[in-house]
């Protein structure tokens, strides 16, 4: 993403040349559960196995101090 001040942003001769929107945006739960739901699918349909989060956070915390 491009960033450029207010100043060059309104200098641009009438062109819309920035879309402004909120720094925070809320987090869509509907669509955050579907794709949590499609990432399970597919790794059920990939025969993945179990999802160890005590594994992973190993490999996370690897090397940090």
């Amino acid at each position: 993403m491009k960033e450029i001040g207010a100043f060059d942003a309104k200098s641009e001769r009438g062109k819309a040349v920035a879309k402004l929107v909120s720094a925070t945006r809320g987090v869509d739960c509907e669509q955050a559960r579907a794709a949590t739901q499609r990432i399970r699918e597919r790794a059920e349909k990939l025969g993945l196995g179990h999802f160890d989060w005590t594994e992973w956070k190993a490999y996370r915390d690897e090397g940090r101090p």
